[in-house]
């Protein structure tokens, strides 16, 4: 019998019978906002059709021209470091010869 009074407490009743008490204050959290600082850039994408710079690849691909090729630059000495085409969804190497190397 005891057994079958245990399974009719409910959850706020403890086994000896008292109930226990919720805090009834509430609780305030203070957030901190953290702030990270900007990314540097190591590359810019540079259209050589159009002649238009871009910040990211992905500046690349939402606007309402992206290019199809597209020459990274590194940024710190403004040297050529290998051609991008956007083909099947993502942007893959591509050679001058127009082969794709991965």
């Amino acid at each position: 019998m005891k057994a079958n009074a245990r399974a009719s407490l409910g959850p706020s009743t403890r086994r000896d019978g008292s109930a226990i008490t919720a805090n009834a204050h509430p609780v305030i959290v203070h957030e901190v906002p953290v702030y990270q600082p900007a990314p540097v850039a190591v590359y810019r994408y540079y259209d050589p059709y159009n002649e238009v710079w871009y910040d990211t690849l992905d500046e690349c691909r939402f606007r309402a021209y992206h290019p199809a090729v597209v020459q990274v630059i590194d940024v710190h000495n403004g040297r050529y470091v290998r051609s991008l085409r956007f083909h099947d969804g993502g942007w893959h190497r591509f050679d001058d010869q127009g082969d794709d190397r991965d």
